[in-house]
């Protein structure tokens, strides 16, 4: 389950919350989501241990590649947390030479153990080629856009799903269910609606379920209860 931009703290809080009481033991959240520790103060009042959640953070202001350790701390102090199971850089820097020095730092928290997975979110082929051929510890995420017409190269041009399998690395797909940066939201197609209706399921399920066929693990944003419930439900059908 990821966090939604800017919300308010008590629906992010509920909504975490929600999430964890339906199952989900993944939770994501970001610098510029801003929601670091309504997500921390889901896992305290959940009375599940930290070791039982997996949290993903990420650092989302270029402008703050020149401090990423001291950025990161602040992160751990709103997570209420000593480490966390995956960090990401947010997106590609078109500074490489910035984007290198600020991952050599993630890097050296990896290796402390700050910092337990390291990965990337939004990079295209082209990025990732870029960085694979610099990391020491290359990323073991890539978190990118995906939904059934938009196939997790940000640039268009590149099939990231295929390039993550050749790579050892596991694709994990934000917003399979908006319909940004287009117009019509998958949940909305006639065609997915039609499978949803003979399955006996939702045209969110469907979506969602098509997502994790591609070899992707699913984030997902709701904050209605029933729905979060819901799209945990994705087993059974194809």
């Amino acid at each position: 389950w990821s966090a939604a931009h800017d919300v308010e703290e008590a629906e992010c809080v509920a909504a975490a919350t929600a999430a964890l009481r339906a199952g989900y033991r993944h939770l994501d959240t970001a610098q510029n989501y801003r929601t670091e520790p309504c997500v921390a103060k889901a896992i305290r009042e959940s009375g599940l241990n930290r070791q039982d959640v997996f949290i993903t953070t990420k650092l989302s202001n270029q402008d703050d590649y020149h401090r990423v350790a001291e950025v990161f701390q602040e992160q751990l102090a709103a997570l209420e947390t000593d480490y966390v199971d995956l960090y990401l850089l947010h997106m590609p820097s078109a500074d490489e030479s910035l984007q290198l020095r600020a991952w050599r730092v993630l890097e050296r928290l990896f290796e402390e153990g700050r910092i337990r997975a390291l990965g990337v979110s939004n990079f295209d082929v082209v990025d990732l080629d870029g960085l694979l051929r610099q990391a020491v510890h290359p990323p073991l995420v890539v978190q990118n856009k995906l939904d059934p017409y938009h196939h997790g190269d940000p640039s268009g041009a590149g099939d990231v799903p295929r390039y993550c399998q050749a790579h050892g690395m596991r694709l994990f797909a934000y917003s399979v269910l908006s319909g940004w940066p287009y117009d019509l939201a998958a949940v909305d197609d006639p065609l997915l609606e039609e499978v949803a209706l003979r399955n006996g399921v939702s045209s969110a399920q469907v979506a969602l379920r098509w997502a994790i066929q591609q070899g992707a693990g699913v984030l997902t944003t709701s904050a209605v209860p029933e729905h979060i419930a819901a799209n945990r439900l994705v087993a059974g059908f194809t």
